[in-house]
């Protein structure tokens, strides 16, 4: 006695309902069918192939899935682009920074024939596009051009409208993304990309941020050279009054004792002493000489002897003179004189290096000045920039294309899972 169906037999009944119902195989047939309750799929296996796919429960077809998952997405975009999207205008521009100085160079190239000779630098444009995108520049940019008002004329633009109660942070926010700000590091370039719903509204804004950007440039360089300046000028000033005060200092000393100068007048006073002493040794040897032939009483011995005490009593007047009374030795004038007069010595020349110093800031401060020179003015645009419609959709398009075929394998891996099973 049989206890149960045929496999073989059930087999080909599943196989003939899948025939008639147009599946391609057994295994869509089984797929179809797996979503029954299993009481209702025993009934179905008894019934006729007919009957058991009126039963089968309805599912979309793949082409509306299809035009749900890709038709419908581009559709609302298209709408959007075309209805509501507003045309921005885009001004562009290309700066760089030089030094007011001449670079000393003899190279000839087109940039130094365009820039004057002037040096380029590189190193300022990072924080250039740093006071660009700050919010400084927004604060002044609002203030000369209105950009709250001027951003939230967008009209039906809902996604690209500035809100009127837009906060400080959203409002930097939204001008960050109307402002692009590009770095060529080779070539020392900054180029600026400046949005707006109108073509004067893009070049406005757009110039307005080169003028910034040159006060910036001044301003830092400026500022920069003139704390330069000031610790220079600082510098000769000290160096003068210290100056001053040894002059006076010595000055007192001479006046004092009375002497220009001490040295000067301890040479002449040895010279003086020294003449004295020679003629005297020269009128003593006389003596001696006229003492072997005449007596001590003759004119002649009286004479010489005469004048040799006149010699000798000079000779003692003057080293009194060069060593002075005790309290005012020679010496110690002349040592209070060398100190007084080194001291003024010492300050003039740090006077003269100090108005050197002074001098080399000078030109150091004017080789550091900058400013902005424009390689490209911005121009009003005459056709609008953005959005880009076919960019837009083409994208939107192959994102969806690409989700789509990650969903479709996830599906066929869940689905030969679930046959496995």
């Amino acid at each position: 006695m049989s206890t149960g169906p045929d496999p073989n037999t059930v087999r080909m009944t599943d196989a003939a309902k899948a025939r008639a119902g147009g599946y391609p195989n057994l295994r869509a047939y089984r797929r179809a069918m797996r979503g029954l309750p299993e009481r209702l799929a025993k009934v179905v296996d008894t019934l006729s192939p007919e009957t058991a796919l009126a039963l089968k429960p309805p599912r979309p077809t793949a082409r509306v899935f299809r035009w749900l998952f890709f038709g419908l997405p581009m559709l609302l975009m298209a709408l959007y682009l075309s209805a509501f999207a507003a045309d921005r205008y885009v001004a562009e521009s290309k700066i760089f920074v030089t030094h007011v100085a001449p670079a000393e160079t003899g190279e000839a190239s087109i940039g130094n024939v365009l820039t004057g000779g002037y040096a380029r630098t590189a190193e300022d444009l990072p924080y250039l596009k740093a006071y660009i995108l700050s919010l400084d520049m927004l604060l002044k940019l609002d203030q000369g051009l209105d950009l709250r008002n001027a951003f939230a004329a967008a009209g039906r633009d809902f996604w690209h409208r500035l809100p009127k109660d837009a906060t400080q942070e959203a409002f930097l926010a939204y001008y960050r993304s109307r402002v692009e700000v590009l770095i060529d590091s080779s070539a020392s370039i900054l180029t600026v990309i400046t949005e707006g719903f109108t073509p004067e509204a893009a070049q406005d804004l757009n110039v307005m941020i080169l003028a910034e950007c040159d006060k910036f440039v001044n301003r830092l360089s400026q500022d920069m050279a003139n704390q330069h300046l000031v610790f220079a000028k600082q510098s000769v000033e000290r160096s003068r009054a210290e100056l001053k005060d040894a002059r006076s200092a010595l000055l007192a000393l001479q006046t004092r004792y009375g002497t220009l100068d001490p040295v000067a007048q301890a040479d002449a006073a040895s010279k003086v002493i020294a003449e004295l002493e020679a003629k005297r040794v020269q009128l003593q040897a006389e003596l001696r000489q006229a003492r072997t032939y005449l007596s001590e009483d003759t004119p002649q011995v009286n004479t010489t002897k005469s004048t040799i005490e006149a010699l000798e009593a000079q000779i003692a007047l003057e080293r009194s003179k060069l060593a002075g009374t005790s309290d005012e030795k020679m010496s110690k004038v002349m040592v209070q004189y060398l100190d007084a007069k080194a001291q003024v010595d010492f300050s003039a020349d740090m006077y003269r290096l100090s108005l050197t110093a002074l001098e080399g800031a000078r030109a150091e401060a004017i080789r550091k000045l900058k400013s902005i020179a424009i390689i490209v003015r911005p121009q009003p645009p005459e056709e609008p920039g953005r959005p880009r419609k076919l960019m837009i959709l083409g994208t939107l398009m192959l994102v969806l294309a690409l989700l789509y075929g990650f969903l479709r394998l996830v599906w066929a891996v869940i689905e030969d899972h679930r046959e496995d099973v």
